[in-house]
């Protein structure tokens, strides 16, 4: 996974490079493995001045991630205004 940096350059992405931002939020566990899908506040790139809101499986000791979104705050809170609408939930 790449990213264009400021210069108009690429940058391969390091896994490094991420930061979380306060403690992880479990939403369930997902197999044997101990891998569970997580919302948590992460900075992708130490430039971001940006917090993004992630919700996507993690391995237990957070080196291996799998799919998931990341939104930024106005993004989440459109969601959240969504989901507070539904009916079925």
């Amino acid at each position: 996974m790449g990213y264009n940096n400021s210069n108009g350059g690429s940058k391969k992405f390091e896994m490094s490079d991420y930061q979380f931002i306060g403690d992880h939020n479990i939403i369930s566990d997902r197999g044997q493995q101990g891998w569970h899908l997580e919302l948590n506040v992460v900075k992708w790139r130490p430039e971001d001045t940006e917090n993004k809101f992630d919700i996507r499986v993690w391995s237990p000791d957070h080196k291996k991630m799998g799919k998931g979104i990341s939104m930024s705050k106005p993004e989440i809170s459109s969601l959240k205004a969504i989901l507070n609408t539904m009916d079925d939930l």
